[in-house]
């Protein structure tokens, strides 16, 4: 479900990861799960360079545990920000005050010390989502969002498509809850973000 890097406490002794890993925060404990269904394909063109084609509706509540800004970025026109997302246990401070995360070169890092901790709490409970607004407005609303808050997202899981050095590039979109590594980013792209109040 979302890029990660996976270190479990045996292996962070042996292996050192560089960066700044943080403890991420919930201001709302999340206990449904996103919500998902196929649809027809549709194309979307962003601008001159860029268009997507959406594939299966999306639609969740979750926590914004991570927000990394990459407007700087070849593709940061279109997709602007990276968000790691969570839900059920990965909205849980009680279960997130013994997890670490970084973001860095569109991916999603984890670790963790606590041996009771399952990876696949983590994986199937949190996603690295490149956020494709579908507008102005949606790239504001995304733009004011604050990590530790939780918000309602809806849109479309898309594949993103473009020409680079003269060849047809598609970057597609996870559609699982459970998978990692190479790929397994959701790619989304919004139509709408609500703030959920406390």
């Amino acid at each position: 479900m979302q890029k990660v890097e996976q270190v479990s406490f045996l292996v962070s002794l042996l292996f050192f990861v560089s960066g700044c890993y943080t403890t991420p925060e919930s201001d709302h404990f999340i206990k449904e799960v996103p919500e998902q269904y196929e649809i027809w394909e549709d194309q979307i063109t962003l601008n001159e360079s860029f268009y997507v084609k959406t594939h299966h509706y999306y639609s969740l509540d979750a926590v914004v545990l991570s927000k990394k800004n990459y407007k700087s970025s070849w593709d940061g026109e279109v997709q602007p920000y990276d968000f790691v997302l969570g839900w059920n246990k990965m909205s849980d401070n009680t279960f997130l005050k013994n997890v670490e995360m970084e973001q860095r070169g569109r991916w999603y890092y984890y670790k963790w010390e606590d041996t009771s901790i399952k990876m696949q709490d983590i994986r199937d409970n949190s996603s690295n989502t490149h956020m494709i607004p579908a507008n102005n407005e949606v790239r504001e609303k995304l733009e004011d969002v604050n990590e530790g808050e939780a918000y309602h997202f809806k849109g479309y899981l898309a594949s993103l498509i473009f020409e680079k050095d003269s060849q047809r590039i598609v970057q597609k979109s996870s559609i699982k809850r459970n998978d990692s590594g190479d790929g397994a980013c959701e790619r989304f792209y919004v139509e709408d973000v609500t703030k959920i109040l406390r």
